[in-house]
């Protein structure tokens, strides 16, 4: 193009997700949980002012958004660092009570039900096509075994790729 040179880079920054070159989460949730701890710490400080019903209403809307953020993608992430996160939800806990604090999903649990639902979207073809031919097909069985019989209508057939096959997935038909 212009001869301009590309300078080496550990880290990416793409669409609010932070990328590394080791396709760590850390950076990204580490970023995260501290802007998360900041509003957290700014709306415990508004206690005073508010009900524990408003703090709640607050938290669900403007904060917890940012928390699962793109959630399907570095929900993998090791336990580790996203219970961080979850120690921020229940520094909320404490201060709306345990009363209202019942009412509230686990973030681990939300993350699951926001891939799942993702993923119901990608396996009936509400994606682009390059990402449906990546869904995993409906598991047909060959005979009438117990298996068969006790498994649930959506099984999955999932491929096992070797490391040679994995380079594959990133080329499209």
């Amino acid at each position: 193009m212009s001869d301009a040179q590309l300078l080496d880079s550990t880290s990416l920054r793409l669409l609010g997700l932070t990328l590394t070159t080791d396709l760590k989460w850390n950076k990204y949730i580490e970023s995260i949980a501290s802007s998360t701890a900041r509003k957290v710490g700014s709306l415990s400080r508004t206690r005073k002012f508010f009900s524990p019903e408003s703090i709640l209403q607050i938290y669900k809307s403007t904060i917890r958004p940012c928390m699962e953020y793109c959630c399907h993608i570095w929900s993998g992430a090791p336990s580790v660092c996203v219970g961080v996160l979850d120690r921020l939800q229940r520094r909320i806990c404490k201060v709306v009570g345990h009363a209202l604090a019942s009412r509230l999903r686990s973030l681990s649990h939300r993350r699951a039900v926001a891939s799942l639902c993702l993923f119901y979207k990608y396996f009936h073809g509400n994606c682009s096509e390059e990402l449906h031919w990546l869904v995993p097909r409906r598991h047909e069985f060959k005979r009438p075994t117990r298996l068969a019989s006790r498994s649930h209508p959506f099984t999955l057939h999932v491929s096992h790729l070797s490391p040679m096959e994995l380079p594959s997935l990133f080329q499209f038909p």
